[in-house]
């Protein structure tokens, strides 16, 4: 095997292996799966692809929903801290990393975009001070 191809075949095996564990009904290991997917993407867009499988995979079951949601309401507030909020689509994806990280239980996280997708004179009073 080359130097570097080994990523790319790795990948490959868990993408086959996550749908291999959903076929058998197992929706846990297939969330597994595209966690480590996304743990191992080389960039931010197959990241964000493989959690976005891996929450479509957790089904109704609350413990594999927590864990998905936390970790894209987390790669989504890293793609908003590194990109920055310039357009609507930005703050929609704030509101939708916002939603996320509640739903994944991690609320101290999603309570600071209440204060960066809100505009300032509503954040802070007239004085400078918190409303």
């Amino acid at each position: 095997m080359k130097p570097g191809h080994w990523p790319e075949t790795l990948i490959k095996r868990r993408e086959r292996a996550s749908v291999r564990y959903a076929l058998a009904g197992e929706y846990a290991g297939a969330v597994r799966m595209h966690l480590a997917r996304a743990a191992r993407a080389p960039t931010r867009l197959g990241e964000l692809g493989a959690l976005r499988d891996a929450l479509r995979w957790a089904g109704d079951e609350p413990a594999l929903r927590r864990q998905a949601s936390a970790a894209l309401g987390k790669a989504l507030w890293e793609a908003v801290r590194a990109e920055g909020i310039a357009t609507e689509r930005d703050r929609t994806r704030v509101r939708e990393a916002a939603d996320l990280l509640v739903a994944g239980d991690n609320h101290a996280l999603a309570a600071h975009f209440c204060f960066v997708n809100q505009p300032v004179e509503i954040v802070w009073g007239y004085g400078g001070h918190l409303r």
